[in-house]
């Protein structure tokens, strides 16, 4: 298993399986825009696609001043913004709204560190093999998103966290986005492995069965107990369905079909559900977030 591969996976589950498993071609909502003049960043992806290339430039630079100046001039040549003061005015909203300059400051001019890595998991007869980034010389990695603490973000944190840990890279992890900074706490290599092997075995699952396992119902049901595992996924998915033509749900193809196929055959997917592996999942990113720091770091 290759570890973009499983970060992958867990950050939306149900499309993987479609795409990669089934071969499902789905719409690629990314280009429905593309020759439309941009006036503004209320399109999520857009949005998130433009402080990623921020937090991307922040390496490279020492100063915030410096930084802003190269990014106005670069979102400006791939005419990413309209022109004069407006669409400036909308750029710089963008960066400060979101707090994304103290973001960046985490890793500004830094030299960090990479080490591939390569992990057996005998009894799952799995190895997972990738590469961990951004290790700090002195046994940190810091991971940064130009968004809010999402499910599938914090999901992500985890996984790299728990591989790099399993490896004996014995790091403490600062995982930084917009609204809120969180220390994921370093764990010997043993612990680590056991606790990775948990989403391994949902990875198993979802290349044989449909992963309804979407990352905010994994968050919803957390600290649940088994027996309530049924109707919570029943409801979290029949909600959605109630919900999907309001103007602002911005329901995914994939979400649409899983649900769909959901609604037809529910007793059948519950009974295939991975109820215990949801919950162990759950369970371990209330133990990660459970330490937090507001986005100024207090």
């Amino acid at each position: 298993v290759d570890l973009e591969k499983l970060v992958s996976f867990f950050k939306n589950p149900i499309k993987f399986y479609l795409t990669k498993i089934l071969k499902i071609a789905l719409p690629d909502d990314s280009n429905e825009n593309g020759d439309e003049e941009l006036f503004d960043f209320s399109d999520s992806l857009i949005a998130y696609n433009t402080r990623q290339t921020y937090i991307d430039m922040a390496r490279s630079v020492l100063e915030p001043d410096e930084l802003n100046d190269a990014f106005l001039r670069r979102i400006k040549n791939e005419g990413k913004i309209p022109f004069g003061a407006f669409g400036e005015a909308e750029l710089k909203g963008l960066v400060e709204d979101s707090n994304l300059g103290v973001v960046a400051g985490n890793i500004m001019g830094k030299n960090l560190d990479f080490e591939d890595v390569a992990l057996d998991f005998e009894n799952l007869s799995l190895k997972l093999q990738g590469r961990i980034k951004n290790i700090e010389r002195h046994g940190r990695m810091i991971l940064v998103y130009p968004s809010s603490s999402k499910a599938k973000y914090q999901i992500e944190s985890v996984i790299r966290h728990l591989t790099a840990n399993a490896a004996g890279i014995n790091v403490d992890t600062l995982s930084c986005f917009t609204d809120k900074t969180f220390v994921l706490t370093k764990l010997s290599a043993d612990a680590a492995k056991s606790d990775l092997a948990v989403f391994l075995k949902l990875w198993k699952f979802g290349k044989r069965h449909m992963p309804l396992f979407d990352p905010d119902l994994v968050v919803k049901v957390a600290g649940k107990t088994q027996n309530d595992i049924p109707t919570a996924v029943a409801s979290y998915f029949e909600e959605k369905w109630l919900k999907r033509n309001e103007e602002r749900s911005f329901m995914s193809q994939e979400l649409l079909i899983a649900i769909e196929q959901f609604l037809r055959h529910k007793e059948h997917f519950l009974s295939e559900f991975p109820v215990a592996e949801v919950l162990e999942t759950g369970a371990l990113l209330k133990k990660f977030y459970s330490s937090t720091k507001d986005k100024k770091g207090k």
